[in-house]
């Protein structure tokens, strides 16, 4: 089963217990980054190491999977990420992708945008002329709301609806931390989050996120699961409720996801293996990371994502 190829609890809290370096490097070399970890230095390496590893991880599930939509979820984010890179005129794009080969981002980098596939086309045009205005600081925003808008178009595609429903929960969710942290630092302007809409079936409940003023009432307009997260997270003043939230959303999610094991084979069995690898990279990033950059392995812990063992 492949399953059991990913890391259990065990793993990360033994990991997180290291003090020196060389032991959470050798700890590594039982995992399969122990091809790297010779080749990795300070936390900033190992958080591109990781992220590269993942992507390599799903390219090659990617070659053997009878729908590639499926991983091309997971290949997406990269996609986006190495078009941010061609839009700002850094012509190395070290992600994965799914869609966009060099070829094309070589053309978005020298403003063919009609080379583009039409979801990454809007997303160029409307992140050039940002920049065109000076609006740098508007890129981040414009790509953000195009990639949900695409990752949702994407799910609902494959027509599964254990998958249909992740990502309905997974792109309201991402819409409610972007606006909660904008009400907390007061950085969010209505300009940032009409770039949210629309969103394709969800965008009567995100324009109506958009406006409500009061993060206390946005449990009013969600579906039950997000609104109870919600209700428990919006009360505090804290300014890691919004990260909270998240991590709350993420184990639903993982959960949700992990009712695919039940399958023999078919799309929600990769599925669920897909979302297993990527929490995996989201653990293995939190505590090599955090422990290289002697964050207390104690402050880590609450942070960790839900695994399967």
């Amino acid at each position: 089963m492949l399953e059991r190829s990913i890391l259990g609890s065990d793993f990360y809290q033994t990991l997180l217990a290291q003090h020196r370096p060389e032991d959470i490097l050798r700890q590594l070399q039982e995992t399969s980054l122990r091809e790297a970890v010779t080749a990795a230095g300070d936390w900033e390496d190992w958080s591109a190491t990781i992220d590269q590893h993942f992507y390599n991880q799903v390219a090659s599930i990617r070659k053997d999977c009878p729908d590639t939509r499926i991983p091309d979820l997971f290949l997406l984010q990269g996609d986006y990420q190495n078009l941010k890179r061609a839009l700002i005129g850094q012509r190395l794009y070290p992600f994965h992708h799914a869609v966009l080969t060099p070829e094309l981002l070589n053309a978005a980098a020298n403003a063919d945008f009609m080379a583009l596939p039409i979801p990454f086309r809007g997303a160029a045009q409307a992140g050039s002329l940002a920049l065109e205005k000076g609006e740098i600081t508007g890129l981040d925003p414009i790509l953000d709301g195009c990639y949900l808008r695409h990752l949702l178009l994407s799910a609902n595609e494959i027509k599964v609806p254990h998958i249909t429903e992740y990502y309905e929960t997974l792109v309201l969710s991402r819409i409610l931390v972007f606006l909660w942290r904008g009400m907390r630092t007061r950085g969010l302007s209505r300009a940032a989050s009409e770039h949210l809409l629309p969103m394709g079936s969800l965008t009567e409940t995100a324009r109506a996120l958009i406006n409500t003023e009061d993060s206390k009432n946005w449990a009013d307009v969600l579906p039950t699961a997000l609104s109870r997260l919600v209700s428990e997270h919006a009360e505090s003043t804290s300014n890691s409720s919004p990260q909270q939230f998240e991590l709350a959303v993420d184990n639903m999610l993982f959960d949700h996801a992990r009712r695919g094991q039940g399958q023999v084979s078919g799309p929600e069995r990769v599925f669920s293996f897909l979302c297993a690898l990527a929490t995996e990279a989201y653990n293995l990033k939190l505590a090599v990371c955090g422990r290289l950059s002697r964050i207390d392995g104690d402050m880590l812990k609450p942070r960790l994502r839900r695994t399967h063992a």
